[in-house]
């Protein structure tokens, strides 16, 4: 009997009442059962409902009051207490009236009303109550896990803090979010990833201290309420438990599951005073821990710092998907000199980003946030679009057209249909061989896959130029630069800083040594002072770029700087 009565809905069960059973909300009857129906003679449950409660009464009661007045007054004492029990006179529809007993349950603004004749009281009292009871139940508890829902854990945790302040008592809540699931889900469908789920909220219940309230919060987190855990590494080693109890194998239908998960915590009443901002900042510990690196256990307490840090992240990826739409990323260049006759042979096209809200953006902050948010294809889209009509416009103009690199993230490389978009823009905007680059990082090669590699061929098969970017900071090892075709060497800032010290000196010698037996052009990056340009002259460096020469400048700028070198080109070529 109890497991068939938790497969029924609300409205299944109020059938199954043996009595004249109804719910009011608002003084309209919103819910009822036929036997309500049948005990007041109406045909049916249409003509019943929206019907108020006092027009099932004559008007006026046994002992002279009118029915309306003291029927408000009934209802008013049942909001009040809960629950209450009293005799009523009651009229069918043909005008028969009949003495009941009344028995009235107010949950939030419904109010429960059971009918029956005084002589059946005793008998149905009990199969009445075990009713009202899986109601309630079913209105707190989380119908997959049997844990407590959403809704119980936000009206307990405001109740808890009403009496932690009393008592001056602290208390944290856990925010504890399942990270594969869906994985799950998708692979071997919802009814398995249903009974893992059930199966992982009874270990964190388990892992739980005594007496911690456990609730699922939605999909696949959960929240648990711990008190008696008031520093910081305590808090921490018990999230920690937690996640070690998570790691324990699930088995369901011969699968074996192994699951992880990501903790924030936050703390009564340094990191909220009420149940929203303590959730709220939960979620953002929630949110850090997530991208936390797995061996760091991925559990975070909530921070001042920690909150300032996550809203700025929040507004960055909201600005950004907005900039896009308003084309607020622009490209700066900067050229690339011959060391040997200080000629502009090449620029590097650099994106920036200005915004009214955050003003100027640096690309290490932005790209990142870009390539986890997937915006970093559309940025590059537009990146590559700014570049080659930057270069068409050199060509309209009558000059020579001059190479521009643009830098590549790996996770365009990742992309099965990088090389076609790239191939639809050379051939869109008519660009030879040679007049577009692309940079790289080192980070970019050591990813081993198979796409990655069929985009850098079909690159070179276009005709793309391919430099590594920031040589020696990362990592490549020789046999994967020996993989790839790779046409320039970009030598790292950090080693051209630092290259009046003798080792550093030694690493670009090095690095020049590799660049010429592989027949591969080196670029010095970062050249900022004459004693730099000369040791780099004098290891033989052809090509380099820094404010030495010229700062990143916007198109206008780059224009004129293109344009005044032309002019004073012909003017020596006419010497």
């Amino acid at each position: 009997m109890a497991e068939g009565l938790a497969d029924l809905t609300m409205g299944q069960l109020v059938e199954t009442f043996p009595l004249p059973f109804f719910v009011m909300e608002q003084e309209k009857i919103v819910l009822c059962n036929r036997k309500a129906v049948k005990a007041f003679g109406y045909k049916s449950k249409e003509e019943f409902l929206g019907r108020p409660p006092y027009e099932l009464s004559p008007e006026f009661q046994p002992d002279g009051e009118e029915s309306i007045t003291k029927g408000r007054r009934m209802i008013e004492t049942a909001c009040k207490a809960g629950y209450h029990r009293f005799r009523w006179l009651h009229k069918q529809k043909n005008g028969k009236e009949f003495l009941s007993q009344v028995e009235l349950y107010a949950y939030g603004a419904m109010v429960f009303a059971t009918v029956v004749n005084i002589e059946h009281v005793e008998r149905l009292k009990k199969e009445r109550n075990k009713l009202f009871m899986k109601l309630k139940r079913q209105s707190i508890q989380d119908y997959l896990t049997g844990l407590c829902n959403k809704r119980y854990l936000d009206e307990r945790l405001e109740g808890l803090i009403r009496q932690a302040e009393e008592e001056q008592r602290a208390f944290s809540v856990l925010f504890i979010d399942i990270d594969n699931i869906k994985g799950i889900n998708d692979t071997v469908g919802h009814y398995v990833g249903d009974r893992v789920l059930a199966k992982a909220s009874r270990l964190l219940e388990r892992s739980a201290p005594r007496g911690s309230l456990v609730a699922r919060y939605g999909g696949y987190e959960f929240a648990a309420v711990v008190q008696g855990f008031g520093g910081a590494d305590e808090l921490l080693n018990l999230g920690r438990n937690v996640l070690n109890a998570l790691h324990s194998p699930i088995r369901v239908d011969g699968y074996e599951f192994y699951l992880t998960a990501s903790i924030g915590i936050a703390r009564y009443p340094a990191d909220g005073r009420d149940a929203a901002t303590l959730l709220k900042n939960a979620d953002m510990a929630v949110y850090k821990a997530k991208k936390s690196p797995a061996d760091n256990g991925r559990v975070v307490l909530f921070s001042t710092e920690l909150g300032k840090e996550v809203r700025e992240r929040f507004l960055l990826e909201a600005e950004m998907r907005k900039a896009l739409g308003k084309d607020e990323f622009q490209l700066f260049f900067q050229p690339v000199v011959d060391l040997e006759s200080m000629r502009i042979v090449a620029a590097e096209a650099l994106l920036r980003w200005e915004n009214g809200l955050l003003g100027s953006v640096p690309p290490d902050r932005f790209i990142p946030v870009a390539e986890e948010m997937g915006l970093i294809h559309a940025l590059g889209e537009a990146v590559l679009r700014k570049s080659c009509e930057a270069i068409t416009k050199c060509k309209k103009a009558g000059r020579s057209s001059l190479p521009i690199a643009v830098n590549i993230s790996s996770k365009q490389l990742e992309a099965s249909n990088f090389a076609a978009r790239v191939k639809w823009h050379i051939d869109h905007y008519g660009l030879k061989r040679g007049e577009l680059e692309f940079e790289i990082t080192e980070s970019a090669l050591a990813v081993d896959l198979s796409i990655v590699n069929e985009n850098f061929e079909r690159l070179k098969e276009i005709g793309i130029p391919i430099s590594l970017d920031d040589f020696g900071t990362g990592f490549s090892s020789l046999k994967r630069l020996l993989s790839f075709s790779i046409d320039k060497l970009k030598i790292d800032r950090s080693f051209i800083q630092r290259i009046e010290n003798e080792k550093e000196k030694m690493v670009v010698k090095a690095i020049l040594a590799i660049a010429q037996d592989l027949n591969i052009q080196a670029v010095a990056e970062g050249i900022e002072t004459e004693r730099q340009l000369e040791i780099l002259k004098g290891l033989g460096c052809r090509y380099g770029q820094g404010y030495l020469f010229n700062k990143p400048m916007s198109w206008e700028a780059f224009n004129k700087l293109m344009q005044s070198c032309f002019l004073a080109s012909i003017q020596l070529d006419g010497q």
